[in-house]
Formats: structure tokens, sequence, C-alpha cells
């Protein structure tokens, strides 16, 4: 079995598409097999394929996100394939330094979020280096990373020049057609065979966003998140 969180209207043929209720969503018209919250969804272990995000895991805070891989690596089989795509917030801040202010505002959304829904804030940041740091911590192995400038590029990247050509193209025909010039990236995770001891991992992780003199109490507030999620 093949699970598509989050699927809002994007239905996925030969996945179970799963989302929040259609009264959860203001704006997009949600396409779902399953109605639920990602959050508190269980699959027995060692029983699915892939588990496939597009722009949803950023929408969940630090302790979340790790609860969320250490729950997806048990669901998975060993050799499973985890795909996430999320905006790349490197790339974004880049381009943040040199963009207008209209592109700004745009990529300020794609970095924060939509906002006009409880859920549509984004509450984290990935980009590669943070990626492969958890990632590999919680006994995924990279299969591949791609990132992309623009929905152009994305769709189109065996395209010579496809960056630039996404990058020229007038926003006017994104609004028409879909799409953006906002940079994204997209991973895919394989579980391997490590045995790992979650809880021990996620704290290393979690230690290393203490900032000056941060000490255990922050930390425990986070591994209190995770532990009740």
């Amino acid at each position: 079995m093949k699970v598509h969180l989050g699927c809002g209207n994007k239905y996925l043929e030969g996945y179970v598409n799963i989302d929040l209720p259609p009264s959860e969503h203001t704006v997009m018209e949600v396409k779902a097999d399953m109605f639920a919250d990602i959050r508190t969804l269980e699959f027995p272990e060692n029983s699915i394929e892939e588990v496939r995000l597009h722009h949803l895991f950023e929408h969940f805070t630090r302790a979340e996100a790790l609860k969320l891989l250490v729950r997806w690596r048990k669901w998975l089989k060993v050799g499973g394939i985890l795909h996430i795509q999320t905006p790349d917030f490197a790339a974004c801040a880049l381009k943040y330094l040199y963009a207008p202010i209209r592109l700004r505002l745009k990529l300020g959304r794609h970095i924060f979020g939509s906002q006009e829904a409880r859920w549509a804030n984004h509450l984290d940041f990935w980009d590669k280096k943070k990626f492969k740091f958890v990632l590999k911590k919680l006994g995924y192995d990279i299969v591949k990373i791609k990132r992309y400038c623009n929905s152009f590029h994305k769709h189109y990247s065996k395209i010579p020049f496809s960056a630039l050509i996404g990058e020229l193209i007038p926003e006017k025909i994104y609004q028409k057609y879909g799409g953006y010039k906002l940079p994204d990236i997209v991973v895919f995770a394989r579980k391997n065979e490590r045995e790992i001891n979650y809880d021990e991992v996620v704290e290393e992780i979690l230690e290393t966003y203490l900032i000056g003199k941060e000490d255990r109490k922050m930390l425990e507030v986070w591994m209190n998140e995770y532990r009740n999620m």
C-alpha cells in the first residue's frame, strides 16, 4: 500500500489519498479516499511501501515533524520510500536578498504559509542539509534530492535551461495555468535496516536547536510534545 498524505485536490491513482475533511478547508476542494488528521493516523508496522507528501511537512512543529518521521519509518517496509516536497528554505532565503518587494512578499508566503485556515501556517523550515542531517539519524538512506527554482523547472527539468526559462515566463502565465516562481526541494529517502533508539536520536536532534543559556527545561518541553503526540 502507498499513502499520499495531505493530498488536497491532487488525487493520485495507486495511493490511498488522505487529508483533513472538507469542513477544515476554506478555499481548496479536497479529494481524498480518507479524511483524517495526519498526526493521528495509524497503520501497522512494516505495511507501507511509500509515504508521499507535497507541501505538508512544513506545517508541523519541529517536535511533531520528528515524531511523524519516526512513525512513518515504523509504517514503512524495509526499503520503503519516503517522498517529501517542501519549500526550499535556503534557496528562498538567497532569492529574497535580491528580490523586488512583490517577489519578497510571495517568498514570505511560500516560507510562512498561506494562513487562510488554522492549519495553513508553516511552522518549521527544511532544506537540503537539514533533510540529510535529520533523515540519516532517523534511519533513512537518502536516495536523491532535487531542488527546483520554479514550477516549470520541476515539471520540465530535462529541458536544457529549464530553470532559466521558468524564471522568464511571465507571472500571468503561471496564474493562468498554475505554478509559481518559488524554490522547492523534493527528497526521496529509503528505510534502512538499522535499529534506532528513536527517543535518544530525537533528543539529540532537538538539542541542536538550543540557543545561548537555554538548558534542559526547553529541551524537555520539546521532548514532551514529541512523546505526547
